[in-house]
């Protein structure tokens, strides 16, 4: 256990013992996710666990974890899961990390869209709320970016809605992608089982994750909202669509006109040389005072006053 002790503690790392684990939620590929209720508080939070034990290689991966488990303990942001804490060792004290996040809303982003598509519309899913997600997303990342923090993994399922459908970004990778732990891939903690289609051509081919990439993810999502056409639905296998993105360059088709300034923003954030992409500076920025936006069906009031409420808790 000396190996294990030896990352226990610091900012960011909790003691396993002071939660207790309710309610298994879901199962992946090779993550539980459960309730836990912190003994003290009573509060109840969300814990994903690693179900295979791993093996730090060094002392320098140790350390590296204690970094960015640090850093991670002091993000606040409006749209952004809140970090609780993290344990190298799970419940059976067992060399199986587990991460703490607060709790919130199961439903998704892709959830909402998936319905929309069956025909199942949310009632309160319209342009305002379209536009708000659009911007919520893209101030998270812009935070996580001012941290130099890539998400790493920004999909429609990883961002989840609360009760006004507001967006709150979660799964950030920059924790769950530990390096050079010998039992544990680089994706694992995600349990990705689908296609990585919302990851960009540079990051599908090298591996790297950067800021650039997540503006390419991020473009993504938005053309899935304003069009709800899913990107690149007809590929089948990861050479296939690795192919098609490295050779090709292709991207998914307008099938129906869209306003032009989300023509404009999605083209510029796709594009397949990462160096001329936008940064989420520039996305936050156009969002926010480019008029255009405010087409016929959106709420200006509404939509000012969650820039307005985001502002003023960051």
């Amino acid at each position: 256990m000396d190996e294990v002790e030896i990352i226990s503690s610091g900012e960011g790392f909790i003691n396993i013992e002071d939660f207790e684990q309710k309610e298994k939620i879901s199962l992946e590929d090779v993550n539980e996710v459960y309730n836990v209720c912190d003994k003290k508080s009573g509060i109840t939070y969300s814990a994903k666990t690693l179900k295979e034990n791993i093996e730090y290689s060094s002392q320098e991966d140790e350390e590296k974890i204690a970094k960015e488990v640090g850093v991670l303990s002091k993000l606040d942001h409006p749209t952004i899961q809140k970090f609780i804490g993290y344990s190298c060792i799970n419940f059976d004290h067992k060399r199986r990390p587990v991460i703490i996040n607060e709790s919130i809303p199961d439903l998704t982003l892709k959830d909402v869209l998936d319905n929309e598509r069956k025909g199942i519309k949310n009632p309160k899913w319209n342009a305002t709320k379209k536009l708000i997600n659009i911007f919520g997303i893209a101030s998270a990342m812009l935070y996580l970016h001012s941290k130099n923090i890539p998400h790493c993994d920004l999909t429609p399922k990883n961002i989840h809605l609360d009760q006004n459908l507001f967006p709150h970004v979660c799964e950030i990778g920059y924790y769950t992608k530990f390096k050079n732990l010998k039992s544990v891939s680089s994706v694992s903690f995600h349990g990705i089982k689908n296609l990585p289609i919302y990851l960009a051509p540079e990051v599908l081919m090298s591996g790297k994750h950067t800021k650039a990439g997540d503006v390419y993810s991020f473009a993504l999502i938005v053309y899935e909202i304003v069009t709800n056409e899913v990107p690149f639905k007809n590929i089948k296998s990861f050479q296939q669509l690795l192919n098609e993105m490295r050779i090709d360059s292709k991207k998914p088709p307008f099938k129906k006109p869209i306003h032009v300034v989300y023509f404009e923003l999605i083209n510029r954030c796709w594009m397949h040389n990462p160096e001329k992409r936008l940064t989420f500076k520039e996305i936050v920025n156009r969002l926010k005072n480019n008029k255009d936006f405010l087409t016929n069906d959106v709420d200006e009031n509404e939509y000012r006053a969650y820039i307005r409420m985001i502002e003023e808790k960051t």
